[in-house]
């Protein structure tokens, strides 16, 4: 359970702290929270270790130091020596920090912090910050169970189980949506659906409301209406193919209704024998001359979701230049495959790195 201190930033009780130094170790990360006061306040010949825990954001006022700034330096040592994540210093006896100590902070990549009297009491902000975690580690297991929920492997009774932790008390008709940003936990008291974290954008689970959700961010993934409590994990599965067709394609928003074929394709993206016969098609077009030029503009074609007009603006070619070039990509395939378009996708799906992102391609209708 630990939170970046780039996003701790990000929240109301830290938001006025200003970074006097370290900026580059914001990545870093925290999991606990320690208050230095009178720790190192003897330092002289034994120079004290393991004070305090790996990865705390330690606050202090640099009273200890109040009237030693020489202090300051051989503190940040040692506190960086223990793991520390991070200082903020409450601006009582220090307004700014001796250069030595930027210059070392900076050079070690350890955040110094500031902020002012009016900032929060240490007991305040010990308490924001460990519920900060606290909902971070929280998070973090509920991602893990919508992962497992969306496991095909997982038995009905076990789905029925996570489904039950997660949406308790779910009405129907429900449905799913999936947007690329992490949703504030105000927008779950405010728009009345759960709201999980999920990789890097959030699902949305109830009685939704397309049009004002679509006003508040995109682009998002709608999943169909379900009237059945054990289909939650097609729902969410559902909105994340939705949701991937409109980023893809530049879109604002698109509903798993919507997508045509993608509805199949999408679910395929690992299995092994689409991948194998894609790869097949590949090989029979690079038996043919200047086969880079018939690769890119399969490419292409799948890019302007089989509009040849499209296609060759994307080529800055003319547009008979590209039917062609699919006349020879057919001519090039086996009399199995010649007559179906899907080839074409096929062959532009292998040339691209990745299953998932190539399979997708698989099911493009051609406007030739």
């Amino acid at each position: 359970m630990s939170i970046k201190i780039s996003e701790l930033l990000q929240q109301p009780a830290f938001s006025a702290f200003r970074i006097a130094a370290g900026i580059n170790g914001l990545n870093r990360s925290v999991s606990k929270v320690n208050i230095l006061d009178f720790e190192y306040d003897a330092l002289s010949d034994s120079e004290p270790f393991g004070l305090f825990e790996k990865e705390a954001f330690v606050l202090t006022s640099l009273l200890f130091a109040k009237h030693h700034p020489e202090m300051i330096l051989k503190s940040i040592k040692l506190l960086i020596q223990d793991g520390a994540s991070a200082l903020a210093i409450k601006e009582i006896y220090y307004h700014e920090l001796p250069n030595e100590v930027i210059e070392y902070a900076n050079q070690q990549a350890f955040p110094i912090l500031m902020f002012k009297r009016e900032g929060g009491y240490f007991e305040t902000l010990i308490t924001e910050l460990s519920a900060l975690i606290e909902a971070r580690g929280n998070e973090e297991l509920n991602e893990q169970k919508l992962k497992l929920l969306m496991n095909e492997k997982l038995s009905a009774g076990s789905q029925r189980v996570l489904a039950e932790e997660l949406f308790p008390n779910l009405s129907v008709p429900f449905s799913a949506a999936y947007v690329k940003k992490k949703m504030p936990p105000a927008y779950l008291r405010a728009s009345d659906c759960f709201c999980y974290a999920y990789e890097e954008g959030s699902f949305l689970v109830g009685n939704l409301h397309p049009v004002s959700i679509r006003e508040k961010t995109q682009p998002i993934g709608f999943g169909k209406r379900h009237d059945n409590l054990d289909e939650i994990d097609l729902a969410l599965k559902e909105s994340l193919f939705a949701y991937e067709y409109a980023d893809k394609f530049k879109l604002p928003h698109a509903s798993f209704t919507d997508i045509g074929i993608f509805q199949l394709i999408y679910p395929l993206r690992d299995n092994l024998w689409v991948r194998n016969y894609c790869a097949d098609i590949k090989s029979m077009i690079e038996k043919e001359g200047s086969h880079e030029d018939l690769m890119q503009t399969a490419q292409a074609y799948v890019m302007a979701q089989g509009d040849v007009v499209k296609a060759a603006k994307l080529l800055h070619v003319h547009k008979n230049t590209v039917r062609y070039r699919l006349g020879r990509i057919k001519e090039a395939l086996t009399a199995d495959t010649k007559h179906e378009i899907v080839g074409i996708q096929c062959a532009a799906m292998s040339e691209t790195p990745g299953a998932a992102q190539a399979v997708e391609e698989l099911g493009l209708q051609g406007k030739v």
